[in-house]
Order: structure tokens, then C-alpha cells, then sequence
């Protein structure tokens, strides 16, 4: 049975049968507003489970008064650590000015990336989607670097390095997507972390 989520921006996400699943272990230091980090969930589990990649999220942030009791499970290898930054935090890691986030590609099983909240605020002004939107969008971006476990970016889709008009106007319509070679990299990937698990 197929569902739908819709997003503030008309986003559809219909939602198949994913190959593999990953745990993403939430941590929010940019105290989103709940409905926005819901939207922005939902925009991101659509684009990965367009690359046939399952998420289950995990709200772990140390403020939270009830944590997910998962989060205090040592994590394996299909955990991943995703931090939702302030800008002031995120001047702190030396990324460059139009970065929207940072993934810490190293060893087997890469696990820890950081979104930049204040790039979805300033990508939204005057554009034709919510930062909702552009937030979730930016978390699948910096997940996508963990499963493909490299750096490198791509000239189209949701791993461009920097987006413009285009790609936004592609996340307002939910049509910004890995693309078909990276997503099934990372349904490999995944698999590889799933066996590790066992």
C-alpha cells in the first residue's frame, strides 16, 4: 500500500517498498520549529526512499525532555548522527560561506554529517518553496554523502554542490532526486552496512 505525505509547498511523496533501511539519529541545536522539522523529515525520507533507501528517524537532540530510547543505544553500522546546526555553530566548522552542510566521509561506515539551518533560510528568501522543504532537502543531501561514503558532488539532483533557481523550483514540486547511479551505490552501500550489522 502506497501513502502520501504533503508537504507546506504542495510536496507528494508517494511512498513504495524500500531495499534497505537506515537509523538516523536526530540532533536539532537550531530548535526548529517542530512542524517545520516534520515537513523537512518527510521531504527527506521521500527523496531517499526514491533511491529505494528506508529512514527511520530518531529524535535525539539533548534538549528534548523525551528522547527516542533507541538514542541511547551505541550506535552500528546503519545508524547515521545527523546535527541540525545554528549559524553560529556551523561558522565554527570553516565551511565555506554557500555550504549547506558538512559530512565527516571517513573509514568503513561514515556516520556523522551536519546541516546548515540558516542555508535553508537564506535559500527560501523570495524562492518558490519553504524552508521546510529546503531543509529536508539538505538533509537527504548530507545523509546521501554518508551511504555513498565520499565527498564528491554531482552536476545534477539533490547532490549538487550548490543549488540555484532550478533545483529549487524542483524541491517546491518534490522532484529533486539522487541520481538512478547513485542510488543504487547506495542501496549497495547500505546492504554492506546491514551485513556489518549482523
Amino acid at each position: 500500500m502506497r501513502s502520501a505525505i504533503i508537504g507546506i509547498c504542495g510536496w507528494v511523496v508517494a511512498a513504495g517498498a524500500a531495499e534497505v533501511e537506515v537509523r538516523v539519529r536526530l540532533q536539532d541545536y537550531a530548535s526548529v520549529p517542530a512542524v517545520w522539522l516534520t515537513t523537512a523529515k518527510a521531504v527527506a525520507t521521500g527523496i531517499l526512499e526514491n533511491a529505494r533507501v528506508s529512514v527511520l528517524w530518531l529524535d535525539c537532540s539533548p534538549s528534548l525532555a523525551r528522547r527516542d530510547t533507541l538514542c541511547s543505544i551505541p550506535p552500528g553500522p546503519l545508524d547515521l548522527q545527523l546535527r541540525i546546526l545554528s549559524e553560529e555553530m556551523a561558522k565554527r566548522t570553516h565551511r565555506s560561506r554557500q555550504s549547506m552542510g558538512s559530512a565527516m566521509v571517513s573509514g568503513r561506515f561514515p556516520s556523522i554529517a551536519s546541516v546548515f539551518y540558516h542555508r535553508a533560510v537564506e535559500l527560501e528568501a523570495g524562492k518558490p518553496c519553504a524552508r521546510a522543504e529546503i531543509l529536508g532537502g539538505i538533509l537527504a543531501h548530507e545523509i546521501g554523502h554518508l551511504l555513498l561514503a565520499e565527498n564528491s558532488h554531482s552536476g545534477t539532483g539533490v547532490l549538487r554542490a550548490q543549488w540555484g533557481d532550478e533545483d529549487l523550483r524542483m524541491i517546491a514540486r518534490g522532484r529533486l532526486w539522487f541520481t538512478p547511479e547513485q542510488a543504487g551505490r547506495m542501496a549497495s552501500r547500505v546492504t554492506e552496512r546491514m551485513h556489518a550489522a549482523q
